[in-house]
């Protein structure tokens, strides 16, 4: 893995894999005129809670949102095919408070 900021600003990956002969690449354009903070929001969602001891959002929502992830994902795999998901079956109440990152 290369870090070159301020040389490149996309997002790239690349990976050997098993049985495969040529690497395995992505690469995400980003506009580089202006600069973008990405992780700002989980930075500083973690930042209040070290400071409060609680999380600002409730960890159900982040169980639905890689669930619903790794179900697409694996869908897409297997050639589309319906899943079940039974273990989405999770209740979630929204904060009363916006998490929408305005930075």
């Amino acid at each position: 893995m290369l870090l070159l900021e301020g040389l490149v600003h996309d997002f790239t990956f690349a990976a050997r894999i098993k049985g495969r002969r040529e690497p395995l690449s992505t690469l995400m354009y980003v506009d580089g005129r202006k600069p973008r903070h990405f992780f700002n929001a989980q930075l500083n969602a973690v930042e209040q809670m070290f400071l409060t001891g609680k999380p600002t959002y409730p960890i159900e929502r982040t169980l639905l949102t890689t669930g619903l992830t790794a179900a697409g994902v694996e869908s897409l795999w297997r050639g589309q095919r319906r899943l079940e998901t039974p273990h989405l079956a999770i209740r979630y109440q929204p904060t009363a408070d916006s998490t929408f990152w305005r930075g």
